[in-house]
C-alpha cells in the first residue's frame, strides 16, 4: 500500500481525532483513506463494524488488505447468511476485528443481543450520502448510540452534489449519523491544490471538430429540444420553471429529475406532459448517439423512430417541425452521401446488381469517425518513439462497452494491435472482454441483402433486425478484407453489439469460449506490421457500468501504471484519479491524451459537471458556517429520557379521559411488537423503533407483525399487493391469519413519494369495473373473510401511529406463541372454531348475545332444530327463561306487532293490522268531523244571511 499524500494525511488525522462526516471531491482517493482506517482497527482488541458498502467495494478493500497486510487480513470477516449461521455469528463477533455485515443481518443481531453492542469499538460508514431518516443504517446507528456512549462513528462520502438536494440535507444526514463535525475537502482546497500541482501529468488536449452534417444535426436536435421544453413549461405547473433550462436537459438526466419531482402528482398529469417527458428523453439519447457512435447506428435509430406509425401517433408532434426535417435529411447524407439524390429504388422483380455506387456507399458507411482518426494517429506516434523500457502499458478509456467494442475492432482491422501470443495475459484478458465475433467469410448474396435493407425507404418496417445486423457485420468484414491496401476502417461491424442486447450476449458468449481455447490462433496480423511495438501492452476499459466497473478500473489503473492514457471519453472522477496516481508515483511520468468534440453536447456535459460540483461545495461551506449543532446531537448525553418524560406529562395534562384525576407516575415497559425477519428490508421497523417500540425479530409463518395476542398484521406495498392478488398468495395468508387470530389485519402501505391513491383518475372516471381490477379482488377478499380489517396508510410514519393506537391498553404478545403458529394450525379458541357467518346470524336473534351464543352453537344441531324447540327446551339451552322467551316469541309468533314489541317495547297495539285499521278509522273519523264542522258552519252562515238585522231590546230596570 502506497503511503498517503500530504493532504490525505491531514484528512486522516482530522477523522482519527474526531467523529464526523467527511465530504471529498470525487476521485481524490477517499477509498485509500477508508482503507487505512480498516487497517488501523484490524486486530483482536477492536470490534469495528463497516456498513453501507457495495459488494464490489468490499471485495476491493479485502483484496487490498490481503495484498498489502496479510497479518491484518485475518481479522477481516465478511458475514452473510450463507457463510455464518446465528451461533457462528455470535462467536465471530467475540473474536474481534473488522466486520463487513449486511444491514439486515446487523439489525437483527443487535435487536437479539447476538452482538455485544456495549463492546463495539466503533462504526465506519461508507457512502454516507445515502443515509436517510428511515434507512437500516440509521436504525443501526441509533441502537448503537443508545447502548454505547463511547464508541466512535466516522462517515465518508465523495458525492457532494447529493448533500445539496432538498432543505438542509447535510444537517439531516449528520443527525442521522449522530455526528457534530463536518469536514469538507473540495478540489480547490489549498492543501489538495498544492499537492496535486507538484507533479502534474503531461496532458495533450486534442479538440476534435464535428463534421458539417453532424453540426447541423446537433443544432436541429437542440432546436427541437428547446421547443419541447417551452411546451412542457406551458402545460405543467407543478414544477419550478426556473429549474428547466437547456443546460439541465443536455447535461443531466432530465427525465429522472422531473419524474422525481412530479411523482406525488404523477397520476394527476395528463397524457401530454408525460409524452413530452418521453420525447425529451428520446431526443437526449439521440444527442448522445450523435457524438458517441458511428453514423449507421444513429441512422438506424432515427429510421426506427420514423418507421413506426404508432410512435408518430403518440408523439408530441416534434417530427413535423422544420428542424426535424433537417435532422432526417442530414442523417441520410451522413450515410448515403450526395449519391442519394441520383439513387433509384431497385426493382424487386429484377436481380440485384452490385454496382460501383452501392460499393462506394457501403464503404462510406463503414468509414471511421473523427475521434478514431485521431486515435490512429496517436498510436502511430507511439510506434515512432524509442522506448528503452522493458514493458510499456497503454490504457484507452471510453465511456461504455459499446464504444470500447468499436475501438477494439477498429484497432484490430488497422493492424494497430500486436500479436496476442507475445502480449501479457492480463492485457489479453482485458482486451478480449470487448470481442464480439470472430472473422468469418461472407458471400456476395449477404452483401446484396444488406445493401437492399439499407437502401429501402423509411416507411418499410424492419422485422428481422438481428438478421440484418449480423449480415451487415459480415458485409463490413468482407469490404474491409477487399480494401486492406487502402486501409479502410470498419466501424459498423459493431452494429450487432449495439442494437440488441440479446444478440450481444449470445455472440459474446460464443467468442469468449473460442478465445479462451485458442488465443494464439486468432486472426491477428503479424508483429512486424504492427504500429505498436513488441514491448507494449494495450488495455481497453469503460468508464460507466456502476460501482463494480468503477472499482475495477481503479484497480487496473493502480496495477498496470500506464505510461500513456488515451481519454477517448472523459469523466471528472477519472481525471482526478490520474492526478492522484501521478503524485504517488512521480518517478514514472505519464502522458495523457484528452480528446473531446469542440462545441458539442459532450463538451457541455463535462463543463457542467465541473461547475455543479464547485457550486455544491460552495453551498456546503455556507451551510457549515451557519449550521446549528446541539450538544446532544452525537447521542452521548442522556437528555432524550427527560424529554420523553416531559412529553408524557404534556399528554397527561391534555388527556380528557383522566376526569380531573391526578396522574400517577408508573414506569411501564416499552410496548412490544413482534416483527418477521423478512420485514427488516423495509423502513417500518426503523420508524417503530424510533417511536419507542420494542422490536422483537423472529421468523413468523403467519403474519408480518404481531401487535397483541389477538391482532396480526400482513403488510403489503402496492406492487406486492397486486402480485399477491394475482397469484393467490394473499388469499392463503389471510386464511391463515383468520384461523389463528381474532383480528386479522391487512395493511396496504403506499409510498410517501407517490399519490395516496389505488386507482388512477382514468379508472375512476370509467363506468365499468373489471373483475380483474385490484379493487374488485379486494372486495371479494373481504366477502370471503368477514373478520378481515384493512388499513390504508399513506406512509410508514402513519402506519407507526396507527400501530400505537391499536396497542393502547392491550396485553403484550408472546414471541414463542407467535413463532409456534403454523399456516395449517388453528388455535384452540372458542370464537375461532365455528363459522363466523353463522355466529353473526345468531347474534341478530333477540335473546341471543355474546354470552350465550356458544351454548346455542354447541347444543343445537342446526337452525331448523332451533326453530322447532319449545320454550322450555330453549330455557334449558340458554339457562335463562327471559332470553328463552324472547327467542321463542321471535321464532314462533306470526304477529308482527308482538315481534316488534319484544324487540323494543315501543308499540301499544296487539296487532299491526289493528294498528293500521285503527289508524285508518281514526283518519276517517277525523275527516267526517271536519265535514260536520264545515256543514254546521255553512248552515250558520246561511241563516245569518237570511235573517234581517234587528236592534236589541233594552231591558227594564
Amino acid at each position: 500500500m502506497e503511503s498517503l499524500l500530504e493532504y490525505e494525511n491531514n484528512v486522516y488525522l482530522d477523522m482519527f481525532h474526531n467523529d464526523g462526516l467527511l465530504v471529498m471531491a470525487e476521485g481524490l482517493g477517499i477509498e485509500r483513506i477508508f482503507l487505512n482506517f480498516i487497517k488501523l482497527f484490524c486486530d483482536a482488541t477492536n470490534l469495528v463494524i463497516v456498513v453501507n458498502t457495495h459488494e464490489a467495494e468490499e471485495q476491493f478493500f479485502t483484496n487490498k488488505m490481503k495484498e498489502t497486510s496479510p497479518e491484518s487480513y485475518q481479522y477481516i470477516t465478511k458475514i452473510t447468511t450463507e457463510t455464518h449461521s446465528q451461533n457462528e455469528r455470535a462467536q465471530a463477533y467475540l473474536k474481534g476485528g473488522c466486520f463487513f455485515v449486511t444491514s439486515r443481518i446487523l439489525v437483527v443481531d443487535m435487536l437479539t443481543d447476538r452482538i455485544p453492542i456495549e463492546y463495539i469499538t466503533g462504526i465506519l460508514v461508507y457512502n454516507a450520502h445515502k443515509i436517510i431518516d428511515s434507512c437500516q443504517e440509521t436504525f443501526i446507528l441509533r441502537m448503537f448510540r443508545q447502548k454505547n456512549k463511547k464508541g466512535f462513528i466516522k462517515a465518508f462520502s465523495d458525492n457532494p452534489i447529493f448533500f445539496t438536494k432538498g432543505f438542509s440535507k447535510v444537517e439531516r444526514v449528520m443527525k442521522n449519523l449522530f455526528v457534530k463535525k463536518l469536514f469538507i475537502y473540495p478540489r480547490f482546497h489549498i492543501d489538495i491544490e498544492t499537492e496535486l500541482t507538484k507533479y502534474k501529468p503531461e496532458v495533450i488536449e486534442i479538440h476534435v471538430g464535428l463534421s458539417e452534417n453532424s453540426s447541423r444535426i446537433q443544432m436541429a436536435l437542440l432546436d427541437i429540444l428547446n421547443v419541447l421544453l417551452q411546451e412542457f413549461k406551458g402545460c405543467c405547473s407543478y414544477i419550478d420553471h426556473d429549474f428547466l433550462t437547456m443546460e439541465m436537459v443536455i447535461s443531466r438526466p432530465f427525465d429522472q429529475i422531473v419524474k422525481a419531482q412530479l411523482e406525488p402528482v404523477w397520476n394527476q398529469l395528463g397524457s401530454k406532459p408525460k409524452q413530452l417527458i418521453s420525447d425529451i428523453r428520446t431526443l437526449r439519447l439521440l444527442l448522445y448517439y450523435l457524438t458517441q457512435y458511428d453514423s449507421i447506428t444513429f441512422f438506424k435509430m432515427l429510421n426506427c423512430l420514423k418507421s413506426h406509425e404508432k410512435d408518430i401517433g403518440r408523439s408530441s408532434g416534434w417530427m413535423f417541425l422544420d428542424a426535424a426535417n433537417e435532422l432526417f435529411t442530414k442523417a441520410k447524407l451522413r450515410v448515403y452521401g450526395t449519391e442519394m439524390r441520383n439513387y433509384v429504388k431497385p426493382d424487386k422483380k429484377k436481380k440485384f446488381k452490385w454496382s460501383k455506387e452501392n460499393r462506394d456507399m457501403a464503404a462510406r458507411i463503414v468509414s471511421e469517425s473523427p475521434k478514431l482518426k485521431v486515435l490512429k494517429e496517436i498510436l502511430e506516434e507511439f510506434s515512432g518513439e524509442e522506448n528503452n523500457q522493458d514493458e510499456i502499458n497503454i490504457l484507452i478509456v471510453a465511456n461504455d462497452d459499446r464504444t470500447c467494442s468499436q475501438i477494439k475492432h477498429f484497432l484490430s482491422k488497422n493492424r494497430l494491435t500486436r500479436k496476442i501470443g507475445n502480449g501479457s495475459a492480463k492485457a489479453i484478458k482485458q482486451f478480449d472482454k470487448f470481442d464480439v465475433t470472430d472473422e468469418q467469410k461472407s458471400d456476395e448474396k449477404e452483401e446484396e441483402f444488406i445493401v437492399k435493407m439499407i437502401l429501402k425507404p423509411f416507411g418499410v418496417s424492419d422485422p428481422n433486425d438481428r438478421q440484418v445486423d449480423s449480415k451487415l457485420s459480415k458485409m463490413v468484414k468482407k469490404l474491409d478484407h477487399k480494401n486492406k491496401e487502402k486501409e479502410s476502417v470498419t466501424l459498423t461491424q459493431m452494429v450487432k453489439n449495439t442494437t440488441s442486447k440479446e444478440s450481444k450476449s449470445s455472440s459474446s458468449s460464443e467468442t469468449s469460449d473460442e478465445s479462451s481455447s485458442c488465443d494464439e490462433a486468432q486472426p491477428v496480423q503479424n508483429s512486424d506490421t504492427n504500429f505498436v511495438g513488441k514491448n507494449t501492452n494495450l488495455f481497453l476499459s469503460a468508464l460507466e457500468g456502476g460501482t463494480k466497473q468503477k472499482i475495477s478500473l481503479i484497480r487496473l489503473l493502480y496495477d498496470i501504471m500506464p505510461k500513456y492514457i488515451i481519454l477517448y471519453d472523459s469523466q471528472l472522477w477519472f481525471v482526478r484519479q490520474i492526478e492522484v496516481i501521478q503524485c504517488l508515483r512521480y518517478k514514472n511520468p505519464m502522458r495523457v491524451y484528452f480528446m473531446m468534440y469542440t462545441n458539442s453536447s459532450e463538451e457541455q456535459r463535462y463543463l457542467t459537471s465541473i461547475r455543479s460540483e464547485k457550486e455544491s461545495f460552495e453551498i456546503l461551506i455556507r451551510e457549515k458556517a451557519n449550521m446549528i449543532v446541539t450538544e446532544e446531537q452525537d447521542g452521548k448525553l442522556d437528555i432524550p429520557n427527560n424529554t420523553d418524560k416531559e412529553k408524557e406529562t404534556i399528554k397527561d395534562q391534555f388527556n380528557s379521559r383522566k376526569g380531573g384525576m391526578p396522574s400517577v407516575s408508573q414506569e411501564s415497559e416499552a410496548p412490544k411488537i413482534i416483527v418477521d425477519m423478512r420485514e427488516f428490508r423495509c423502513e417500518l421497523p426503523s420508524i417503530l423503533h424510533k417511536r419507542g417500540f420494542h422490536i422483537e425479530p423472529c421468523t413468523l409463518e403467519v403474519g408480518d407483525y404481531v401487535l397483541t395476542p389477538n391482532i396480526s398484521v400482513e403488510r403489503k406495498s402496492i406492487n406486492d399487493l397486486i402480485e399477491s392478488l394475482a397469484n393467490g398468495r394473499l388469499y392463503n395468508q389471510v386464511n391463515a391469519m383468520s384461523r389463528s387470530y381474532k383480528i386479522p389485519v391487512l395493511l396496504i402501505e403506499f409510498d410517501p413519494k407517490k399519490p395516496f391513491q389505488l386507482n388512477s383518475y382514468q379508472a375512476l372516471a370509467s363506468s365499468e369495473i373489471s373483475p380483474q381490477h385490484t379493487s374488485s379482488k379486494l372486495s371479494l377478499l373481504t366477502i370471503h373473510f368477514p373478520k378481515l380489517r384493512i388499513l390504508w396508510c399513506s406512509s410508514p410514519s402513519e402506519t407507526a401511529e396507527i400501530f400505537e393506537e391499536l396497542k393502547a391498553n392491550c396485553p403484550q404478545p408472546d414471541t414463542e406463541t407467535a413463532m409456534s403458529i403454523k399456516t395449517d394450525q388453528v388455535i384452540e379458541d372458542e370464537d375461532l372454531k365455528y363459522n363466523p357467518v353463522l355466529r353473526d346470524l345468531l347474534l341478530k336473534i333477540p335473546g341471543i348475545n355474546s354470552k350465550n351464543v356458544l351454548r346455542v352453537i354447541t347444543k343445537v344441531k342446526d337452525l331448523v332444530s332451533l326453530c322447532l324447540m319449545s320454550e322450555q327446551e330453549l330455557s334449558d339451552v340458554l339457562e335463562n327463561s327471559k332470553s328463552a322467551k324472547l327467542v321463542y316469541e321471535f321464532l314462533n309468533t306470526s304477529k308482527k306487532d308482538e315481534a316488534l314489541n319484544s324487540m323494543n317495547n315501543e308499540l301499544d297495539f296487539e296487532d299491526l293490522d289493528n294498528f293500521y285499521a285503527f289508524d285508518s278509522k281514526k283518519t276517517d273519523s277525523a275527516d267526517s268531523s271536519k265535514k260536520n264542522i264545515l256543514n254546521v258552519n255553512s248552515k250558520r252562515s246561511a241563516s245569518t244571511k237570511s235573517k234581517p238585522k234587528t236592534k236589541p231590546k233594552s231591558k227594564k230596570k
